[in-house]
């Protein structure tokens, strides 16, 4: 394969591995360049394309296999258009089957140990929270998930599973017997077999290190772990759910992001009323594991419900809501990524007279427009001497007709 970044790249290449035999069953190829050009669009939509393609060549009446399930991160647009091209390609082959969605722990535990490098460098001491420590740790946290995330005890029992896992490794062991035979944890007969956690390792778990290494990992690691909708995609796929019965409804989704979804007001209830039958379960309410509706105002007190009245949708989370209350207070609900929203407003001040459906109508029309990122930010460049300046930051951003 020629450089090139996840966006950028000029090709690449699809696996397809069985969820059981753990083999390769299936390749594909695509490339935007030489005799062998194969793909005409954006380097970022290669991986839908081959995954579509994947699954529709595996799903054929000669080689007699169906695709009952794909496994991957949610926020993949693969899904989307394995489901479409699927439901295309059902016309000739109707044995073909749309295979239902699994999210892939292993992304979520990725992120885990992202933050775990982070608490490493703000410790600043030698021999705490050492790499074996880290991946012990988020073998650890992968175990629990693996077990918990289809329990009757829903979002709690995950979230306490999880937990757990650090309480034992900073010799809490209050609630290990609920969760695993903890050699540390007192058995029916108030016995202890070990005084203290052991890693893999071999190396003991010192007084140093729960000292030094607790309270980063309390607010910088359960923090991720903890957030309301990133236990939902761990738990049940709600949202993935939400979308094939929406389908099967007729509920039009005008955008859909990884824990959110932009649908007509009057089908909320409709939606809510018929997850509730199909999967027994409460979809709408504040509580973790439910969805509701999003919207506020940032400078008026509401009356009545949010709702948005006009919307434009530029691409992956990039789009603009006009929302509106019962007294017809309106207020903007801003998003773009990769370009804060200090920035934005500064635009919309300067060059659209206040008005940001008019910058989002420009760039739904195809219209590049630069953004200062130092507009109500300040970004520093530190030098090799430790001096630090200010520099100039600014992105143009255009979407393509």
């Amino acid at each position: 394969m020629k450089p090139g970044k996840a966006m950028n790249a000029p090709d690449g290449y699809g696996v397809a591995i069985g969820g059981r035999t753990g083999k390769v069953v299936m390749t594909a190829y695509r490339t935007k360049v030489g005799v062998h050009k194969n793909h005409t669009g954006s380097s970022g939509s290669m991986e839908p394309a081959m995954g579509a393609e994947i699954v529709v060549r595996l799903g054929t009446e000669k080689t007699g296999v169906v695709v009952g399930e794909l496994c991957m991160d949610l926020d993949s647009k693969t899904p989307k258009e394995v489901m479409a091209q699927v439901k295309a390609a059902q016309v000739t082959s109707p044995w073909l089957l749309v295979p239902s969605q699994r999210h892939d722990p292993n992304h979520f535990v990725k992120a885990l140990r992202k933050r775990f490098m982070k608490v490493k460098k703000l410790v600043h001491a030698t021999n705490v929270f050492p790499p074996a420590t880290q991946r012990h740790l988020g073998d650890e946290v992968a175990m629990a998930i693996h077990q918990h995330r289809g329990s009757k005890g829903g979002a709690s029992k995950l979230k306490a599973a999880i937990e757990n896992v650090f309480q034992h490794a900073f010799n809490d062991h209050s609630r290990c017997r609920e969760f695993f035979n903890c050699p540390c944890a007192p058995d029916e007969k108030g016995e202890v077999k070990r005084v203290i956690s052991k890693y893999k390792d071999g190396k003991w778990l010192n007084e140093v290190m729960i000292n030094r290494v607790r309270p980063y990992i309390m607010e910088k690691c359960l923090r991720m772990l903890f957030a309301p909708r990133r236990l939902l995609l761990l738990l049940s796929l709600q949202l993935a759910e939400c979308e094939r019965l929406a389908e099967d409804l007729g509920v039009e989704i005008d955008y859909q992001d990884t824990d959110s979804m932009h649908l007509p007001m009057d089908q909320v209830a409709v939606l809510g009323s018929e997850f509730q039958k199909l999967y027994n379960r409460v979809l709408i309410g504040e509580e973790m594991g439910q969805f509701h509706v999003d919207f506020a105002f940032e400078n008026a007190n509401p009356q009545g419900e949010i709702r948005a009245i006009h919307s434009i949708f530029l691409g992956k989370k990039s789009y603009i809501d006009k929302l509106c209350d019962d007294a017809g207070h309106i207020e903007f609900h801003i998003r773009m990524k990769g370009i804060p929203n200090g920035s934005i407003w500064h635009v919309v001040r300067e060059q659209y007279d206040g008005d940001p459906m008019a910058l989002y109508r420009d760039l739904y029309g195809g219209k590049p427009v630069e953004f200062d990122l130092n507009k109500g930010s300040c970004a520093f460049k530190t030098g090799k001497d430790h001096s630090t300046s200010t520099v100039a930051m600014k992105r143009t951003v255009c979407f393509p007709v």
